[in-house]
């Protein structure tokens, strides 16, 4: 994750957030939703990529149908 915009970022504006996104990672993350849910005293946001067929538990890695990625251990 990067602080900085880089010349092949793209950027996405959503509402009041602004969203860099490497143009090469556009295919993993295409239709992906970003949401922020809260429940009692936990908060946080979730995020659901249709293209994701494999997760690790916490989200972090995921593999695709046609991209043979590797599901990391969450640490």
């Amino acid at each position: 994750m990067d602080e900085q915009q880089a010349e092949e970022d793209i950027v996405l504006n959503k509402k009041q957030f602004k969203i860099l996104v490497h143009a090469n990672s556009i295919p993993y993350i295409d239709g992906l939703e970003i949401d922020y849910e809260e429940s009692g005293m936990l908060g946080g946001f979730t995020m659901n990529n249709p293209n994701a067929k494999v997760s690790c538990g916490c989200g972090a890695s995921f593999r695709m149908a046609n991209h043979r990625g590797e599901v990391k251990k969450c640490d």
